[in-house]
């Protein structure tokens, strides 16, 4: 074969070897096409997926707690739900009395006072008036003047027929912001200003000024006499001893004579109300009546403000817990059993140091202070069947803290 001849071949041959891989690649499509994931089956059901899921309106919200629900195991919802179930029922009574306004107590219209300076009227004005009244043993009202400065008694045979008997003039005082009447008829005044304690006769005189140590002062807003004549400097939940048994503490001395709780009239005990340890919204009431370990009456457990009120002839504690303008008292037995609760709507009534007050017998009082004057009413306590509960007119001595009389305490 001639040069020319081969040289045909070859480039027929590299011709061949150029052709054969064409026809491979051309056989791949062909492959492919028979495949089902990747070119059959997979944009067939990413469409009808996107076409199910994207027109209805209501696609967006279902499909998250839809997506979310199976992949949270059904038992993590009871926890999400327990603290708030805890909140609401931690005082069950107040918040059935925040949500029920129909049980909401209205009360007894016993006394209304205007406001004004002349004979029979209490001293108002945008910012002040009267901060603290007192039910005395024989259900006259004493109410502090303390812009006209001066108390006023009032007494009356049934609500709404009480008139004013006695005016005490206490024009030489500063401020007089509250007071305490003695079995012997005497008086104690704090003035507020001034920062001292002025003894006085039943018909004014004074028969002594008490000076307050300055480190004190503003520390507490009303006083209170025990059953066995001591005087309490009080606020909340503290206490400052002013006057004992020997006479007033020394002035250097009254910083000192600090204690945690309150006094009352109708006992020599001292009652606190203290958080637990491990949770400061378990309350309890510790009455100090000098035995060898306080008794303990448990108040539940709540984030508002719970403050001993006093204590009735029975020896039954009522407390006050107080959320906004609404106001919960609870009575409790002398071994610790709720036996009635009274909700207060205060909406309306000005934030004084005692504007609320139990008698002897165990009736509430109110005094609410507006502008244009003064309003007292009467509650009577139930129990969860609407019926009254027992009053107690005689003193009872079986509790711990019970006194020996209570007849040097008219209040």
């Amino acid at each position: 074969m001639s040069r020319h001849h081969w040289s045909l071949v070859l480039l027929l041959g590299v011709l061949l070897s150029a052709c054969g891989p064409a026809q491979q690649v051309a056989q791949s499509p062909t492959q492919a096409s028979s495949s089902p994931p990747a070119a059959t089956v997979a944009p067939p059901t990413s469409v009808p997926a996107t076409a199910t899921t994207v027109p209805p309106t209501a696609a967006p919200p279902t499909l998250v707690p839809t997506t979310v629900a199976p992949t949270q195991p059904p038992a993590t919802e009871p926890p999400a739900a327990t603290p708030t179930l805890s909140a609401a029922t931690a005082v069950p009574t107040l918040a059935a009395a925040t949500t029920a306004p129909a049980i909401v107590a209205q009360g007894e219209d016993v006394l209304t006072i205007p406001a004004g300076s002349g004979q029979g009227q209490v001293g108002i004005s945008a910012t002040d008036g009267p901060p603290t009244f007192r039910i005395a043993a024989d259900g006259s009202i004493r109410v502090m003047d303390t812009l006209n400065k001066r108390l006023l008694f009032f007494a009356g045979s049934s609500p709404g027929q009480f008139k004013l008997t006695q005016t005490l003039d206490l024009s030489f005082l500063k401020r007089p912001s509250d007071f305490v009447v003695t079995g012997k008829g005497d008086l104690y005044v704090l003035d507020a200003e001034a920062w001292a304690i002025s003894h006085l006769s039943i018909q004014g005189a004074e028969l002594n000024n008490i000076a307050l140590n300055p480190a004190t002062k503003g520390k507490f807003t009303t006083i209170s006499l025990t059953a066995d004549g001591r005087i309490f400097g009080l606020d909340r939940n503290t206490g400052y001893l002013l006057i004992d048994a020997a006479g007033p503490i020394p002035i250097e001395d009254q910083p000192n004579s600090l204690v945690e709780g309150s006094a009352t009239v109708r006992s020599n005990a001292i009652f606190s109300v203290v958080g637990d340890n491990s949770n400061r919204q378990r309350k309890s009431l510790l009455i100090n009546y000098g035995g060898v370990a306080p008794a303990t009456i448990p108040l539940g457990e709540t984030d508002a403000e719970v403050t001993f009120l006093d204590i009735n002839q029975g020896m039954e504690p009522y407390t006050l817990v107080t959320r906004g303008t609404i106001a919960e008292v609870q009575r409790f037995s002398v071994d610790g059993q709720v036996l009635g609760t009274l909700t207060l709507d205060l909406a309306g009534c000005r934030t004084i140091p005692r504007g609320v007050y139990i008698d002897r017998p165990g009736d509430i009082y109110t005094m609410c202070v507006g502008e244009q004057g003064v309003s007292i009413k009467r509650y009577v306590m139930t129990d969860a069947q609407g019926q009254p509960l027992p009053r107690f007119d005689q003193l009872v001595q079986s509790a711990p803290w019970a006194p020996g009389s209570l007849q040097s305490a008219p209040g």
